[in-house]
This record gives structure tokens, C-alpha cells and sequence, in this order.
């Protein structure tokens, strides 16, 4: 149920991060290896997996009872899969820090990698934090220092993606209210429940234990003797199931979750976001299945002919649909808004804005699969003359500015 203790209580996160190719599990049917790192058959199973029950600064109402236990039973679920699991012990910020970076620094292009979670977390702004056990009590309306004192989730899939992976999976099980919620009368530090959305980069499955803003429940009304939050008992034998896509892991237990949660009045309806090319299967998909594609560019394609009329629009402050030019040597700052399309000069690819939030940027090259920027990272469109670019966001709204 949403305990008593649940009031004001920041939202429990689990975060899991697998980036997964086949190994002697068969877990995953991919093709040859990344450009650089190593072979399929030296490709090895990593696990990082944190789970924090006691924080020290915060009300004992605040403290959790499921995520060592999550973290546990995950990490069982990752060794029957094949993994090497390394169980964080040291959970303050500065032990998950060194912990994390002694862990990606083993990390190889063509690896599979399991990171799990379990904790407190908060959304601010539209982006998404988890807090170490010594986060200090913070006064509400310092958003800034509950920041920097925690843990950024978009910085760590950086560190991920930096690590070449071919698949990531990312879990957030936020299951209780915000303990720095505003009181009545005042200003609140962080969103009263739940975690913002976020873009699915290309080889990416994200997957909520509700939908974005939404509580989730820690336990059921009254006796609740099962030692798992309501999402991760629900993910654990769906997860160890041979022949389940991973987006069939995320509909079995959405609907699940959906159903249980029904019977006591409460609505949780967990939701995912699909960047995956091709099929993922945490326990085997099985011979003969198809693979799934490695990350890389999609190759160009030509533009129709709606959008190269398009094309002949100003380009300033183009409409809904308009193609504006972004091609060296002349490209300059743009500011996009989701459908907003860009092009190469000549008859070249297009690449329209899907979706913007949380630090990044979707796009739809030419109908190729889903192509992602980041905030902090170079990106470049697949068309010949293309600047490489970085990008930020505001609301909804982004900004690309080339680089070179």
C-alpha cells in the first residue's frame, strides 16, 4: 500500500541499465561485434547493483524497507542469467561515484551490463536524480544543491553510452512520494511524486514502474509478507523467462501491476519507452530468432517530394512541416520544436524532431529508426555535409549549435 510512512516520501527508484549482447545464456541473438573492444565470444556479463534502505538525514517515515531486498533479488535474477554481479556496498555519494566509475572503466564495446538501483529518487525540472544514503536534509526551494549532493540519472547513461554498449535497459521503480515536497504554503524543491519521462536513445528500453508522475506502490493494504516492491516481484519471473522480448517483459508487467493495483483503488499504470532495433530477450530468445542491430547512423535515404517543396519556404522561422537547411559551411544555431524538420542541401535525408525532454532530443531520420543526441555529447545527422552539433533544452523547445 502507500504506507503511512509514504507521505512526503521522495520517490523509491530502481534503476537497472543492461546493455546486453549473447553470451552462454543466449540472451541475446546479435550480429558481429562493435567496431572496437572485443569478439562475441570474449563478450562478458557485468552487474552493478546498489539498493538503500536507510538514509541517514531523513525522518524515519522516510526510510524504505523493499530496495535492499529489490537489490537482492535482483542480483540473484542477474547471476541465474549469466552476469558477474558486483553488490555496492559503500552507498554513500562518494562510495557510489568511486564503486560506479571502477565498475564502467572494466566496461567494453560489446559487453553486457546489468545495472540495478534501489533507492530514493526525485525529478527536478524534468530531469531525473538518485540519492545517495547520506543526502542532507535539503531546505525546499534549493534545488540546485539537491543536485549536486545526488546522483544524475541522464550522467550516467552518458557514462554508459560513452562505453559503446549495443543495448541498454534501463528500470526506474518509483514506488513513494517526495520527502522534500512543499508543505502547504510553500514552495516545492522537487515534484511531489513519481519521475519525469525520458527520450529512449537508439539501442535503448526504458522501463517505468508507473507512468511518469505517477506513485507506485511499495506494498499492498494490510499483512504484505512478500519481501519486493508491487513492480519488481511482478518483474522478477517475467525477467527470467525464456523466449519474452523484452517488450513483452514491459506489457506482461504493465498490465500486471495494473490489475493488482485495481483491487485496492489505486491506479499504477507502468510504462516504457522503446528505442531497440530488432528483438531483446533477458533469457534467450531462442534459435533462429532476429537480431538485434547495433547502434550506428542510419544510412541516408531520399527526401520526398512534399519535403524538397518544402524546402523553398523562408527558413527563419519555418512551420510545422517546413524542412529548414542545416549543412556546412554556413550552419548556424536552430531552434526546434517536435515535428519541426531539418535537411541537407540537395536531394538528401531529413531529419525530423520526435520528441524533446530531458536533455535530449529525438529524431526520425528519413523513416530510419530513432536517432538520439544528448545533452553533453556530439551528435551529426547521416548526410553528406552535415555539422556535427550539441544541444540543449528548454521546455519545449531545443537548440542544435554546430560545432564544426
Amino acid at each position: 500500500m502507500l504506507s503511512t510512512g509514504c507521505i512526503g516520501v521522495i520517490g523509491r527508484l530502481a534503476v537497472a541499465a543492461m546493455l546486453c549482447l549473447a553470451g552462454a545464456q543466449g540472451a541475446l541473438a546479435m550480429g558481429p561485434a562493435a567496431s572496437s573492444g572485443h569478439g562475441p565470444g570474449d563478450a562478458r556479463k557485468l552487474a552493478f547493483v546498489i539498493g538503500i534502505d536507510r538514509y541517514k538525514n531523513l525522518e524515519p517515515r522516510d526510510q524504505l524497507q523493499r530496495a535492499a531486498a529489490d537489490a537482492d533479488a535482483m542480483a540473484r535474477a542477474f547471476r541465474g542469467l549469466g552476469y558477474a554481479v558486483t553488490r555496492v556496498a559503500a552507498t554513500t555519494r562518494s562510495g557510489i561515484n568511486a564503486a560506479w566509475q571502477g565498475f564502467i572503466d572494466e566496461v567494453l564495446p560489446g559487453d553486457t551490463v546489468a545495472v540495478f538501483f534501489a533507492g530514493h529518487g526525485v525529478q527536478i525540472g524534468g530531469d531525473n536524480y538518485l540519492l545517495p544514503s547520506n543526502i542532507p536534509l535539503i531546505q525546499y526551494g534549493r534545488q540546485s544543491q539537491l543536485r549536486r549532493e545526488s546522483l544524475s540519472v541522464a550522467e550516467l547513461l552518458l557514462d554508459l553510452r560513452a562505453r559503446k554498449p549495443r543495448i541498454t535497459l534501463v528500470i526506474l521503480d518509483a514506488c513513494r512520494d517526495n520527502p522534500l515536497a512543499q508543505p502547504p504554503g510553500t514552495r516545492s524543491l522537487a515534484r511531489p511524486g513519481g519521475l519525469a519521462s525520458m527520450v529512449a536513445p537508439e539501442g535503448t528500453f526504458i522501463m517505468y514502474s508507473a507512468a511518469a508522475g505517477e506513485r507506485a506502490l511499495d506494498r499492498l493494504p494490510g499483512t504484505d509478507r512478500n519481501p519486493n516492491s508491487v513492480y519488481t516481484r511482478t518483474l522478477l519471473p517475467l525477467i527470467s523467462t525464456p523466449g519474452l522480448t523484452i517488450a513483452d517483459i514491459a506489457k506482461r508487467a504493465r498490465q500486471q501491476v495494473f490489475e493488482t493495483a485495481r483491487q485496492v483503488n489505486h491506479t499504477q499504470r507502468p510504462a516504457y519507452y522503446d528505442g531497440i532495433i530488432g528483438r531483446f530477450c533477458p533469457a534467450g530468445c531462442g534459435p533462429g530468432s532476429p537480431v538485434a542491430a547495433p547502434r550506428s547512423a542510419p544510412p541516408p535515404r531520399r527526401a520526398t517530394k512534399d519535403v524538397a517543396a518544402a524546402r523553398s519556404a523562408p527558413s527563419s522561422e519555418p512551420a510545422r512541416g517546413q524542412c529548414q537547411r542545416f549543412t556546412r559551411p554556413n550552419a548556424r544555431p536552430v531552434q526546434v520544436r517536435r515535428g519541426q524538420e531539418l535537411c541537407g542541401s540537395g536531394d538528401t535525408s531529413v531529419a525530423r524532431v520526435k520528441r524533446i525532454a530531458n536533455r535530449a532530443v529525438a529524431f526520425d531520420v528519413s523513416g530510419s529508426p530513432d536517432f538520439t543526441c544528448l545533452a553533453g555529447e556530439t551528435c551529426q545527422f547521416p548526410w553528406a555535409g552535415s555539422p556535427q552539433f550539441r544541444i540543449e533544452t528548454s521546455g519545449k523547445t531545443a537548440r542544435l549549435i554546430p560545432t564544426r
